[in-house]
């Protein structure tokens, strides 16, 4: 045609069998971190140590809750804080893990 383009092309495809390339295992997070209006659950993929500990900070870097952590699931309920954003840090054998949640009203 005029643009210079052929109207017949080939293209050959050539695939090693048992090779993979850039594919990485991906971890499982050791933490999740869910908001349901006001009440916040993290949910550990491990029983927690003796230790574990939630924190939930605003904005402002207040913790506004705190508390231990004895199951691999636990709730909190925050009906006196205003809708918005918060930080939910789980420290649990000295790592800690922190994630963001929006409570809603």
């Amino acid at each position: 045609n005029t643009f210079g383009c052929l109207d017949n092309a080939q293209v050959t495809i050539t695939v090693l069998q048992g090779q993979t390339t850039a594919v990485n295992e991906v971890e499982k997070e050791a933490v999740s971190v869910f908001a349901n209006a006001k009440t916040i659950t993290v949910q550990l993929n491990n029983q927690p140590s003796s230790g574990a500990k939630m924190q939930v900070y605003n904005l402002l870097g207040e913790i506004v809750s705190s508390g231990n952590l004895s199951t691999a699931k636990s709730t909190t309920t925050l009906n006196e804080q205003p809708a918005g954003y918060y930080l939910v840090s789980v420290t649990d054998n000295d790592i800690r893990n922190t994630k963001r949640v929006f409570l809603g009203n």
